[in-house]
C-alpha cells in the first residue's frame, strides 16, 4: 500500500453497506465489514444507537494485546 497523507486519510462508516471504508482522498484503499448497532442511527445519549458525523480517534485501546482479546 502507498504512504497516505494525514490530511486525507480517513475511516468512514457506511451504515447502509455495514462496512468500513479506508480512505486516501477520494480513493478507496480498503474495505472491511462490520456490525453497527441494532437500534440503528441515532446521536441521543443512551440510546444504544450508532452516532453519525465527524468524529475524531483520541485513544487506541488494546494496543498491545494478544488477538481476540475482550
Amino acid at each position: 500500500m502507498e504512504p497516505m497523507s494525514p490530511e486525507t486519510r480517513r475511516l468512514v462508516v457506511d451504515l447502509a453497506s455495514q462496512s468500513l471504508q479506508l480512505r486516501d482522498g477520494d480513493r478507496l484503499l480498503r474495505r472491511y465489514p462490520v456490525s453497527t448497532a441494532r437500534n440503528g442511527p441515532g446521536e441521543r445519549m443512551d440510546s444504544g444507537c450508532t452516532p453519525r458525523g465527524l468524529l475524531r480517534v483520541r485513544v487506541a485501546i488494546g494496543a498491545g494485546c494478544p488477538v481476540g482479546t475482550v
